[in-house]
């Protein structure tokens, strides 16, 4: 909440709460505080001690929420677009390497997900050539394979090479459209 109201964005990204098929529980708390922060953000009366540090409310304009591209039924909306995310697709194709750039950095949670797969496989007596020495060039390949079949799943079913998924929350998610006027894109 402090830096919403020191940065005072226009957009944020979040881990989806919401996101039922997803295992990873620190994804759901991470996404939790950040809804709540946003939320709390805005309000004038909570944590009246950043005003006098000069942080004023800020309300956030836009909420993309993400998740990796498993559930079939990812892009059916739950309802109409007032007080609830719907599914957006952005193209991605132009920024996907700054993309993959950052997920590569993410050098030790990469080692860990190299190692588990590698044993996995060993398990059931598969093995896959790439991961015969896991060293760091093998696995940013894995990585950047992982990276780009995600991002070509997420493209299906649109025009785009390379695309992300969100659950979308703009203005018409805080106001109910009768109230908008005319919508504008």
């Amino acid at each position: 909440m402090f830096y919403i109201r020191l940065y005072k964005p226009d957009v944020m990204f979040l881990p989806n709460p919401y996101a039922h098929y997803v295992e990873v529980l620190d994804r759901f708390y991470a996404g939790q505080a950040a809804e709540e922060a946003q939320r709390a953000a805005a309000l004038e009366n909570f944590q009246p001690a950043f005003a006098v540090a000069g942080l004023t409310a800020h309300q956030v304009g836009e909420l993309y929420y993400y998740a990796q591209p498993f559930d079939p039924r990812r892009r059916e909306a739950e309802t109409t677009a007032t007080f609830a995310p719907q599914p957006k697709v952005v193209d991605i194709s132009a920024t996907f390497d700054q993309k993959l750039r950052a997920a590569q950095a993410l050098q030790t949670i990469h080692q860990s997900m190299a190692m588990r797969l590698q044993q996995r496989l060993a398990s059931t007596g598969r093995r896959l050539p790439l991961l015969d020495k896991p060293d760091d060039a093998a696995i940013q390949k894995l990585v950047e394979i992982n990276v780009r079949k995600l991002a070509q799943i997420a493209a299906e079913e649109t025009s785009y090479k390379l695309a992300e998924e969100f659950q979308y929350a703009g203005e018409h998610y805080q106001i109910p459209t009768k109230y908008l006027g005319p919508v504008t894109k």
